[in-house]
C-alpha cells in the first residue's frame, strides 16, 4: 500500500511532463531540421572554416601532456613492479611478470599509436 501511495505521484509527474501536449517539449519538425542543417553547411561554405593551424594550436599541447602523463606513469609502474619483483618470492615473481608483460603491452600500444599517429599525418601531409 505504501509504495502504491509514492508510485503514484511519481507516475502522475512523469504522465505530466512526457505526454504534455505543447510544444515546448516537442522535437522541430522536418522542415525546420532541414533548414537548421542547410544553416549549418552554409556557414561552412562563408570561410566559417577553422583552419589546421588553430586545430595544431589546440590538440598539440592537449597531445604531448597526454603523452608525458602516459610516460610518466609508465615510468612509476615500472618502478614499482622492480621493487616488488625483487623483493618477491618466486611464486609471487611469477605473477608479477604476468603484470609486466601487460606493463610491455601498454607501452607498445601507446608508443605504436603516436606512431602510427605520426605515419598517416605525415602521409596525408604529402597527398595535400
Amino acid at each position: 500500500m505504501k509504495i502504491k501511495l509514492i508510485l503514484l505521484p511519481i507516475i502522475i509527474i512523469f504522465s505530466i511532463i512526457f505526454f504534455n501536449p505543447t510544444e515546448s517539449l516537442a522535437f522541430p519538425t522536418f522542415d525546420e531540421m532541414v533548414s537548421q542543417a542547410e544553416s549549418w553547411v552554409d556557414s561552412g561554405k562563408n570561410g566559417n572554416i577553422v583552419s589546421e593551424q588553430k586545430v595544431s594550436e589546440i590538440l598539440l599541447p592537449i597531445g604531448q601532456f597526454l603523452m608525458g602523463v602516459a610516460i610518466l606513469v609508465l615510468i612509476i609502474v615500472t618502478i614499482i613492479l622492480g621493487i616488488k619483483y625483487m623483493s618477491a618470492d618466486p611464486s609471487t615473481q611469477a605473477k608479477l611478470k604476468q603484470q609486466m608483460i601487460g606493463l610491455v603491452v601498454a607501452a607498445v600500444v601507446i608508443f605504436g599509436a603516436v606512431a602510427i599517429w605520426r605515419l598517416v599525418y605525415s602521409f596525408m601531409n604529402d597527398l595535400i
